[in-house]
């Protein structure tokens, strides 16, 4: 199971995103804005479920959630305040400054068999 190392408020801005110091350009321009990214290390679990190197298998607590969905809030602030207070209506979770925060309807939780 791959293990949350930390959970990560990633800018960017000008199609480059500031990370440990440095700056990387973007693949894919969206604008400017605070991502959080899941910052996961691969554990023996994921070699034992035969997953390709590039995947793993990550089982969150209560806890996790709690912090990432506390994270998700901070980049929503602190991307509406990179964008002037000017909203967004594309993207995971858009934000329309008019009607507030709209959630993912699509959650694309696998099924099990």
């Amino acid at each position: 199971m791959g293990v949350l190392l930390k959970i990560r408020l990633i800018p960017r801005v000008n199609n480059h995103f500031t990370f440990d110091g440095r700056l990387v350009k973007s693949v894919h321009g969206h604008g400017d804005g605070v991502g959080v990214g899941l910052h996961i290390k691969r554990s023996v679990l994921d070699q034992d479920l035969r997953l390709p190197r590039d995947e793993v298998i990550l089982f969150i607590t209560w806890r996790d959630f709690k912090l990432i969905t506390e994270a998700l809030a901070v980049s929503d602030r602190e991307t509406l305040k990179l964008r002037k207070n000017k909203g967004w209506t594309v993207g995971p979770r858009p934000f329309d400054k008019k009607h507030g925060l709209r959630l993912d309807e699509d959650l694309r939780i696998h099924k099990f068999m």
